[in-house]
């Protein structure tokens, strides 16, 4: 499900301008047109796989250069993520890289079931992410623990902030230095030291490789720092 991208562009192409010759005719004008639409609409797909590549191959090396090259590690993960998840004969050229991050929690039976179905419907992403993710019908719970609970409650309906997959869940941090967040024998973290995540992301956050505490306490405090950011954008926290 997808068409070579031919882009041989007269005149000159630097990273900050593309000057064209005095004269050329409107059909090569609007082909050079629809092949930058097309690179637009291809870059995270290309990022990611690159990225991949350079993960296995390199090791250590892959590392260092992602630390001088200058993307955020949230651009590095969610490309890696995607292109990890999504094989590329299951990519669909007629829909964006963010459809396919939708789909990406998926196993590739439902990714290709949720594509095709958007692609056939013309879908937008919000059409997609509703589809997905029906919306709630039942009412919440009343909050049993004080005004912190709205906190759990609040992540119904929210993405995830680690692979932006649907039906996210409060997730207690669990890392390094968590009885300092509240965390004890029988007690999770603090509810404010939650992030939205996923089933998945939930159980690989929660995972301690040998050697990898540090690494992965501080991508699980980010993830909460995220979180807490939306919910002071969205008024669920509120600063007085």
């Amino acid at each position: 499900m997808e068409n070579t991208i031919v882009l041989a562009t007269p005149g000159r192409i630097t990273s900050t301008a593309l000057t064209l010759p005095s004269r050329i005719d409107y059909a090569e004008w609007e082909h050079i047109l629809r092949g930058f639409r097309n690179v637009s609409q291809s870059i995270m797909f290309w990022l990611g796989d690159l990225l991949v590549y350079g993960r296995d191959e390199y090791g250590e090396q892959f590392s260092q250069a992602i630390d001088t090259v200058g993307y955020s590690p949230e651009t590095v993960r969610n490309a890696m993520w995607v292109a990890s998840r999504v094989a590329g004969d299951v990519r669909s050229d007629k829909l964006s890289w963010s459809h396919h991050q939708l789909v990406a929690h998926f196993e590739q039976p439902d990714q290709q079931k949720w594509l095709a179905t958007a692609e056939k419907n013309e879908w937008t992403v919000a059409e997609l992410r509703a589809a997905i993710r029906p919306p709630e019908v039942e009412p919440l719970p009343k909050d049993p623990k004080g005004d912190y609970a709205k906190l759990l409650k609040d992540a119904k309906g929210k993405d995830c902030v680690k692979c932006g997959g649907p039906d996210a869940m409060a997730a207690h941090y669990s890392g390094m230095h968590s009885n300092r967040l509240g965390k004890a024998m029988g007690k999770k973290a603090h509810d404010l030291a939650t992030a939205y995540l996923c089933h998945r992301c939930h159980t690989e956050m929660d995972s301690y490789a040998e050697g990898n505490d540090a690494e992965r306490s501080a991508e699980f405090l980010m993830l909460v720092m995220l979180t807490n950011i939306k919910r002071l954008e969205d008024g669920v926290l509120v600063v007085s």
